[in-house]
C-alpha cells in the first residue's frame, strides 16, 4: 500500500484495493459442507486480473532500489544496463565477477526487506564471451549459484558463447514438427495463398520467435533459407 502511493495511485483507489486484499476471509466447500472460515493472507489471486500488475509494481521498485544506485552492468549503445527484468524473472548483468556479486548481494538485501526471497535452486550463473567459457563464482547467502553453459530465458535459448545457432537449429526442428503435424491440412487442395496464410499464421511463428535478438552469420542466414524452401517445397508436393 505504500508503494501504491509513492507511485501516485489515488487514495480511493488504495482504500478500494486494501478492502480485496486485505483481511479477507474465506471458506471451503468439501461435498456438501463448508469448513470454518479462515483469514487469506497477502499475496497474488489466483485468477486476480489485478494481481500480476500489483506484483509487477511491487517488485519494481524493489529492483529500482537495489540496483539504480550502483556503478555496474555493461554499456550497450550508450546505456548502462544492469538487469534484464520479466515478470518474476530478473537476468543480473555486469563485465565482472566482483560487480555481480555486488548486485545479488544488494538484490538478496532489498528482497529479504521486502519480505521476498531469491530461489536459490532456480539462479543459475553464466559467463558469456566470444570464446565461450570461463569460471563465475556468484553466491547467495553463503550458497555458490550453479554455473551452466547454456539455459534458456522467455523461451530463447541462451549460450555461453553469444551464438544463436543452437537456438535457430531448435526453432527449426519445433517448426518442422509443427508443419508435419498439419502436413495433411496444408497440402490439400486449397487455394495457394490460403495455405501460405495458414502457414504464416501457424509456422512461421513458432520457427521466428525471439528472432528480433538473434545475431546471425552468413551459414545462420542459409540454414533459415533452406528451411523455408524446405516448407514451400513440402506445401507443392515438389521433391
Amino acid at each position: 500500500m505504500e508503494i501504491l502511493g509513492k507511485s501516485g495511485v489515488d487514495w480511493r483507489d488504495r482504500r478500494l484495493i486494501a478492502n480485496l486484499y486485505m483481511k479477507q476471509e474465506v471458506l471451503i466447500r468439501v461435498g456438501d459442507e463448508f469448513t470454518n472460515s479462515t483469514h487469506l493472507g497477502r499475496g497474488v489471486r489466483q485468477g486476480c486480473l489485478m494481481s500480476p500488475l500489483l506484483f509487477s509494481l511491487y517488485a519494481e521498485y524493489m529492483m529500482a532500489e537495489a540496483v539504480d544506485e550502483l556503478d555496474v552492468g555493461v554499456k550497450v549503445g550508450g546505456k548502462r544496463i544492469k538487469d534484464v527484468r520479466f515478470a518474476d524473472d530478473q537476468a543480473m548483468i555486469d563485465g565482472t565477477n566482483e560487480g555481480l556479486q555486488l548486485i545479488m548481494d544488494k538484490l538478496n538485501e532489498k528482497a529479504e526487506e521486502y519480505g521476498m526471497r531469491i530461489n536459490g535452486p532456480k539462479t543459475k550463473a553464466m559467463r558469456i564471451s566470444r570464446e565461450g567459457g570461463g569460471e563465475v563464482n556468484i553466491y547467495i547467502n553463503g550458497e555458490k549459484v550453479q554455473q551452466v553453459n547454456k539455459f534458456k530465458y522467455l523461451g530463447s535459448l541462451i549460450t555461453e558463447d553469444g551464438r544463436c545457432d543452437v537456438e535457430i537449429k531448435c526453432r527449426i526442428a519445433m517448426a518442422k514438427e509443427a508443419f508435419n503435424k498439419r502436413r495433411e491440412l496444408l497440402t490439400k487442395n486449397f487455394k495457394k495463398e490460403t495455405r501460405k496464410r495458414i502457414i504464416k499464421t501457424i509456422i512461421w511463428p513458432i520457427m521466428m520467435y525471439g528472432s528480433e535478438t538473434w545475431v546471425l552469420k552468413a551459414e545462420d542466414c542459409r540454414r533459415i533459407q533452406a528451411f523455408e524452401m524446405w516448407m514451400w517445397r513440402r506445401m507443392e508436393k515438389i521433391k
